[in-house]
């Protein structure tokens, strides 16, 4: 599992291990000889270990924090099932409230045009389409052609696959990156759309190339190097200033919530279609219409 981690990630690894560890281990040991949950008051030094010996000392996020306290709730949620435990000692313990938002204004579509130049095939695909869909790295890596349809009448088309929490969504797909998926794809009627040349099949991450290519032009986001996950970012936003309400992005995000209500809305294939000619061209608007062109 190890043998192939470089060493920061590595260290990383074993501390978050170290820290799951520590907490169980401290909760378990204050746990000793209590039976009833209103005897509990180990909660409130659960939390001060993290807070103090977790954020202050490694200057951590609020994120990490919770994401990695997640996993212990999940160990002591197991433990109750199968009555390890009487009862669960973390129950009502509330996420730090986080910050995430990341300020992508500034990533234009010329400047994400000279980050596609940076890199050489299918890199540069991968990225482009990233940018053009709004989808995670791994739904565009682990694209097949299978998943997709082409529209007939339309220069649109979809993609049916599993997405963030195991479920099946379907996505739209824009003009553009229609023609960027016919453009990757060819003649090929089966397989990964996006081919490692090396191994003959897909790519299990891009991280490096896109970090190099990435510091190789100095693209930055809130004084931090941009991310491939930033890119999600740069297709909402694009949108959004192009005039598409949140209400509908969400839709296209993949995203649950917006208000109770978006539950029960049906979505327009239509106007979803709409919405994604909203979508800016990345490079030479004449070289995107001439593609368009060719293709239809």
């Amino acid at each position: 599992m190890f043998r192939n981690m470089d060493q920061k990630k590595l260290k990383k690894v074993l501390g978050i291990i170290a820290l799951v560890i520590g907490v169980l281990w401290m909760i378990c040991d204050e746990m000793k000889g209590v039976e009833k949950a209103e005897d509990w008051h180990g909660l409130n030094s659960a939390v001060e270990f993290v807070k103090n010996g977790y954020m202050d000392q490694d200057k951590v996020k609020p994120a990490t924090v919770n994401r990695e306290i997640a996993m212990v709730y999940n160990m002591l949620s197991r433990s109750v099932e199968y009555d390890i435990l009487t009862f669960h000692p973390l129950k009502g313990l509330k996420p730090l409230k986080e910050d995430n938002r990341r300020d992508v204004s500034n990533i234009t579509p010329e400047i994400i045009s000279s980050l596609v130049r940076a890199l050489r095939e299918p890199f540069a695909g991968i990225v482009e389409f990233a940018v053009l869909t709004g989808f995670r790295l791994e739904n565009g890596l682990g694209l097949t052609i299978a998943q997709i349809v082409f529209h007939d009448l339309k220069p649109t088309g979809e993609v049916r696959h599993i997405v963030k929490g195991g479920k099946y969504r379907t996505d739209h797909l824009g003009k553009l990156a229609v023609a960027l998926l016919k453009r990757v794809i060819g003649n090929r009627k089966e397989g990964y759309v996006f081919i490692n040349p090396s191994t003959g099949t897909r790519y299990k991450s891009i991280h490096k190339t896109f970090d190099r290519a990435v510091r190789s032009i100095g693209l930055s986001v809130n004084g931090t190097k941009l991310r491939i996950h930033d890119l999600r970012h740069v297709f909402a936003t694009w949108l959004h200033m192009a005039g598409v309400s949140l209400d509908s992005l969400r839709p296209l995000l993949g995203h649950r919530h917006r208000s109770t209500t978006d539950r029960y809305v049906s979505i327009d294939r239509l106007a979803i279609g709409k919405v994604l000619k909203a979508m800016p061209s990345i490079g030479e608007e004449d070289e995107q219409e001439k593609m368009a062109s060719i293709i239809y």
